[in-house]
This record gives structure tokens, C-alpha cells and sequence, in this order.
């Protein structure tokens, strides 16, 4: 199942989001900046995923991001450890569950 991707500019409120809907912070002092993501591991129980991002460099833990609000890519892949454990994608603006 692909699910649209959507920007919210504002963080506020970020743990009702539906699932699919992402934002992010403004970079810290080492030039991370971090994407909000709402994630679809379990029916009727989205759950908030914190990705740390990098854009120029690639370093152990980060994940590389297009910056496109639109339709955005993140790569690599997304596992996220929640019970079940949630593995997907977000490419080219879609959420997908691998």
C-alpha cells in the first residue's frame, strides 16, 4: 500500500499527524536536521518516527533526504522498531511498506 506523503511546516501537534505526514527542524550546531515522520506500523496506531538527516555527507545513523517537500526521497530504507517492527521506503513522495 503507497500512501502520500505530506509537508507540514509547523512541528506543533506533530503527534496527531495521520500517517504519511512529515516535517522538520531546522539544523542543529552539526548541521543535522531532524524529519518527523508518521509512520504506519500498526491499524489505527500510527506511530512517530524521528529520522536524523544529513544532505552533503554520509555518516553512520542518518539518512539522506532530496529536500523536496513535495515529493520527497529518503534513502536508505526505513526500519523502525516498534512491535510489529516497521521496514519501508519513501520515494519520490509515497510511503511504502516493503
Amino acid at each position: 500500500m503507497n500512501i502520500p506523503m505530506v509537508y507540514h511546516a509547523n512541528l506543533e501537534n506533530h503527534w496527531d499527524w495521520p500517517v504519511g505526514h512529515f516535517g522538520y527542524s531546522a539544523p542543529d550546531d552539526t548541521g543535522l536536521l531532524y524529519c518527523y515522520l508518521r509512520l504506519p506500523y500498526k491499524p489505527d496506531d500510527p506511530s512517530m518516527c524521528i529520522l536524523p538527516i544529513v544532505k552533503d555527507r554520509k555518516i553512520d545513523k542518518a539518512w539522506q533526504w532530496d529536500g523536496n517537500i513535495e515529493k520527497p526521497t529518503f534513502q536508505p530504507s526505513i526500519l523502525h522498531h516498534t512491535t510489529p517492527p516497521w521496514h519501508g521506503f519513501v520515494t519520490n513522495g509515497e510511503l511504502v511498506t516493503a
